[in-house]
Order: C-alpha cells, then structure tokens, then sequence
C-alpha cells in the first residue's frame, strides 16, 4: 500500500483521533493510541 507521508500526516483514528501509521507489512493502518487496524 502506497501512502504518502503527507496524507498520513493528516489522517486520524476516527474512534480516538488518534495518529495512524502505515504497519511495518505496509499492508494496514494502526492507531498507536487504541490500537485498531485498519485494512
């Protein structure tokens, strides 16, 4: 999954607000703050 570090910048967990981040996989988004995964 290509997402550039701009968009990641602005998305936010929508349960939390929290920040998301690309998994390590690159194959998802994850919330550090509650940690929902996002596909």
């Amino acid at each position: 999954m290509a997402i550039s570090q701009d968009l990641l910048d602005i998305l936010a967990c929508p349960k939390c607000k929290g920040e998301i981040h690309l998994n390590p996989t690159g194959d998802g988004l994850t919330c550090e703050v509650c940690r929902l995964r996002y596909p």
